[in-house]
């Protein structure tokens, strides 16, 4: 099994501390900043105390990241496809009040890549 490198212990601490700030600061988004605060609490918390477990939890928390945002995933996972999953779901959000269907669109691309970011991280390879 290969398994793609997630974030470092401090740069999660420090992105779950970034959120917490940008939680507060923007308080229309501050759930979303505050959930994508808590799995990576949770994610460092948990590899810490089962470290051969690591794999898996790397797993779970690109998925639970990508179900927050799209593309939140594949960044923790420093893989190449975040970004643009992340910009994709940022225009699609943008765009789901005047276009109904971008709110369906939106939901499939979070499906996609919570899927996507899952065998990344445990296969070491996409779907695609």
């Amino acid at each position: 099994m290969i398994t793609k490198q997630p974030m470092g212990k401090i740069e999660i601490l420090v992105a779950a501390a970034l959120s917490v700030i940008l939680g507060y600061f923007l308080p229309q988004y501050n759930l979303w900043f505050f959930a994508v605060a808590g799995l990576l609490s949770l994610y460092a918390m948990l590899s810490y105390l089962w470290p051969s477990w690591a794999s898996w939890f790397s797993a779970i928390t690109a998925v639970l990241l990508s179900l927050v945002f799209a593309g939140l995933g594949h960044l923790f996972l420093f893989n190449d496809r975040g970004l643009f999953l992340f910009t994709l779901a940022l225009i699609l959000y943008f765009f789901t009040p005047v276009w109904e269907i971008a709110f369906y669109l939106n939901i499939m691309l979070f499906v996609f890549s919570a899927v996507d970011s899952f065998s990344i991280a445990y296969r070491g390879h996409g779907i695609i």
